[in-house]
């Protein structure tokens, strides 16, 4: 890669940054601090870059050489910041003029909008805010004379319950929402809850427990008072609520949405016996529709008919990968509704357990997610791990759409790049589609998602690419009824056939495949593209695809993709 198109890359990872949601809220000075500069950390371990009489201290030859390039690096960063804040503060000055103008009209705009849409408006910034939807109401309430009428007016602005927030303003909000809204509860564990506990919560708030819609429940990471982290606060709100759930025979009858979050290092939280949610018959919220767990796992003593969503994120590999496998299983087993499941996985490469997992049956579920972070490459233990014995336990005939992501991570300084990522992705690969779970006929909907962190995506290039091509292959054979794949992979994607049982001439006739997506593949090449249209030609299915979509794939261009797939079948989307 020249140096042109390297500098013409800054520019680029500039813009797609500040497309990214909510980039307004980024702490730019922590992200871009001198301790993130590699120009610092360069020479740092032998001197400190900020010292004064910095020639003095730097006599060793190979100290000399790293602060020479650490020199040299920041007079080309500062060049190029230079020239691109020079051009960024005209282009920014054009467009200013037209802003400001632009914001008058809609300014004069909003003044006409009738109070209604007005209201609406409120609502959704509202909404958007979750635990903070009532300050956010407070400051809407504040910019005008007009908008504090309109927000007063408005009920609904008012159904947010914080237990940070202030008595006096839980009292204002309960009064402001009347006697018919429902409300979305909010109950955060902190180092005050720690000494006080939420009796003043639940005592301000009883008269509206029966219309809360959804419940939050979660914890600070960090005691500031005492300077450590916080464990077990999720528990002690759980158990306080559920006393008072017993103790005063309350019913939630319209709570549809729970919401629990626990602490990623709080062992305890994770559904052991003696737990407040364990054997837990959850009869005080006889309608609720969704679980969402992370770090803690409900342990119901019975069925739950009701809930038919259910997410989840946690360890699977500790404290005891068999005991969590146990609890995730027997929870799942214990939701017959259940429909839509996203699981966030880590520790999915570590060993598995010796004997098998007990299968379990989940008929009702027809769209699952599986969310696996921080692989390392290099660890990964195939058909010995902890997600192949996952995979091979569980049993969905409904499943109508299976969704894969992978996230690969360089942890613990380990060498993660340093493997051999075809034997990786093969054994993935066939990992993720024990041929037991793709029984269901009805699945019509396959994704992949691969992504990895920056410094092993640089390592891995380096390495691997300069010496080989990487490529993830996905077995046909494992998929011959599945119309559409979805692909958003880092990596190039291939098809194979995984059975030697399988002659080719059969795969025309059994394979359904119609639908190729690739969405997302900041990597994808005309290469690449062409590369996966080779195997599928070469297993004699590439005629029967009727349709190639390319979105948002920023290396590939329309014209590149239209002599890869042709015209006729090509679906280009930009951003």
């Amino acid at each position: 890669m020249t140096p042109e198109i390297q500098a013409a890359e800054v520019l680029l990872a500039l813009e797609k940054a500040a497309r990214m949601p909510n980039f307004h809220l980024v702490d730019l000075n922590e992200v871009f601090g001198t301790k993130n500069w590699n120009a610092v950390q360069n020479i740092k371990a032998d001197v400190d870059p900020f010292s004064e009489g910095l020639d003095s201290r730097i006599i060793d030859a190979e100290l000399i050489s790293r602060f020479m390039a650490s020199a040299f690096r920041m007079d080309a960063i500062v060049s190029m910041l230079n020239v691109l804040s020079g051009f960024a503060n005209e282009i920014q000055m054009h467009l200013r003029r037209s802003q400001d103008r632009i914001s008058a009209k809609l300014s004069k705009g909003i003044s006409k909008l009738p109070d209604e849409i007005v209201m609406r408006i409120f609502q959704f910034a509202v909404w958007e805010e979750d635990c903070n939807g009532g300050k956010q109401a407070i400051s809407l309430s504040h910019v005008s004379r007009r908008f504090r009428n309109i927000a007063l007016g408005s009920r609904r602005l008012w159904t947010t319950l914080y237990s940070c927030d202030p008595e006096g303003q839980l009292e204002t909000f309960i009064s402001r929402a009347g006697s018919s809204e429902e409300f979305h509860a909010f109950i955060n564990f902190t180092s005050a809850v720690k000494e006080e506990g939420i009796g003043y919560l639940t005592d301000i708030c009883h008269s509206t427990i029966t219309r809360w819609r959804t419940l939050t429940l979660s914890q600070e990471d960090q005691d500031l008072d005492a300077d450590e982290p916080l464990y077990g606060g999720v528990e002690l709100i759980a158990m306080h609520l559920a006393h008072d759930f017993a103790s005063e025979s309350l019913l939630l009858p319209i709570l549809e949405k729970l919401e629990i979050h626990g602490h990623s290092e709080d062992v305890s939280c994770y559904g052991l016996e003696g737990h407040p949610f364990a054997d837990e018959s959850y009869n005080w919220a006889p309608n609720l529709r969704t679980i969402s767990c992370s770090y803690i796992l409900p342990s119901p003593s019975g069925p739950l008919p009701s809930v038919t969503t259910f997410t989840f994120t946690q360890s699977i590999a500790y404290p005891s990968t068999t005991h969590s496998l146990d609890l995730l299983l027997k929870f799942l087993g214990k939701v017959p509704n259940l429909s839509s499941c996203v699981l966030e996985l880590y520790g999915a490469n570590e060993e598995g357990p010796e004997e098998p997992l007990p299968l379990t049956e989940c008929s009702a579920v027809t769209s699952l997610h599986l969310r696996l972070r921080n692989l390392i490459g290099a660890d990964f233990r195939g058909q010995r791990s902890c997600i192949a014995s996952f995979m091979d336990a569980l049993r969905m005939p409904s499943l109508e759409s299976f969704s894969v992501s992978l996230w690969f991570s360089w942890i613990g300084g380990r060498m993660a790049g340093h493997c051999d990522w075809g034997e990786v992705f093969g054994k993935l690969s066939n990992t993720l589609a024990p041929y037991r779970f793709w029984s269901s006929t009805r699945l019509a909907s396959l994704s992949y998602e691969l992504r990895c962190e920056r410094d092993l995506r640089e390592c891995v290039i380096a390495r691997d690419f300069a010496k080989k091509e990487v490529v993830f292959s996905v077995a046909l054979d494992r998929i011959f009824h599945i119309p559409s794949v979805i692909i958003s992979s880092w990596f190039r994607v291939d098809f194979t056939l995984d059975s030697d049982f399988v002659p080719h001439a059969d795969t025309d006739e059994r394979c359904n495949l119609r639908e190729l997506n690739f969405v997302g593949c900041d990597n994808l090449t005309a290469m690449d593209l062409s590369s996966t249209v080779s195997t599928l030609s070469h297993l004699g299915i590439w005629d029967d695809i009727k349709q190639v979509v390319v979105q948002d794939c920023d290396r590939l261009s329309y014209e590149d993709a239209v002599d890869v797939v042709g015209e006729k079948r090509l679906q280009f989307l930009l951003h």
